[in-house]
């Protein structure tokens, strides 16, 4: 089987059919989107079909147009030692004819967008035509919070109330990060004694308190007198 693949006579040791070695084609397919080079150039002609040697090492090279990234490789058959799904350029020997095509798609979109007082930095830039990603990209998504607000959470492709959010782009993506006013905690003691808040203010700009932050309230009487309970909102 394996010698009737590679155009070997088992009659004959094996040896190539017809007995001297084939010049072997490498069938080049780019579709839209983007282009192969091939190196080196042929080396062999044999009636007339330009070709390589038996063990040749060529490197294939796949380019990008703007607009689209480059998303993997369909060699048929395989070429021995390299994955179809490997990194540009591929690096491999020739040992049978062959076909090399490219696959190129369109690049991704991120659109993000801020709902109250503040706005998202996005890493790393674009880099995919003017405004796009290519597939598997990883974007870190920071909100930033104006003073008096405070970042509540992701809608959309993002979730949780974390910053930074995290995201490996595969299709478009769409997210929004959700700001709201700062908490205010108003604390009072009646009678003699004082009441305690920690942490302070975690708000930007120091301005109250940043929502689902867990707070401790210590009731420290005068001396002379005792704690006799909470009011309001605890």
């Amino acid at each position: 089987l394996l010698a009737a693949r590679f155009g070997r006579d088992i009659a004959v040791r094996c040896d190539f059919e017809g007995g001297e070695p084939p010049c072997l084609v490498v069938d080049v397919v780019a579709p839209p989107g983007g282009s192969i080079a091939l190196e080196p150039e042929s080396n062999c002609n044999m009636a007339g079909m330009p070709g390589y040697r038996l063990g040749t090492i060529i490197t294939a090279t796949a380019t990008a147009e703007a607009g689209y990234w480059f998303a993997g490789w369909t060699v048929s058959p395989p070429l021995r030692g390299s994955p179809a799904a490997a990194a540009s350029p591929l690096v491999a020997p020739v040992y049978r004819n062959t076909s090399l095509g490219a696959t190129f798609r369109t690049c991704l979109r991120l659109n993000v967008a801020a709902e109250g007082a503040g706005s998202l930095a996005v890493t790393p830039a674009p880099n995919c035509g003017e405004a796009g990603y290519s597939g598997g990209t990883r974007v870190a998504l920071g909100a930033m919070p104006e003073p008096g607000h405070y970042f509540d959470r992701w809608l959309g492709d993002a979730t949780g109330t974390t910053s930074p959010a995290y995201l490996t782009l595969s299709s478009d993506l769409s997210v929004t990060a959700v700001f709201a006013p700062c908490l205010a905690v108003v604390a009072r003691a009646e009678g003699p004694g004082r009441v305690e808040v920690t942490p302070p203010p975690t708000c930007a700009g120091g301005a109250g308190y940043s929502g689902r932050t867990a707070l401790t309230l210590t009731a420290a009487p005068d001396p002379g007198s005792m704690f006799a309970g909470w009011s309001g909102a605890a």
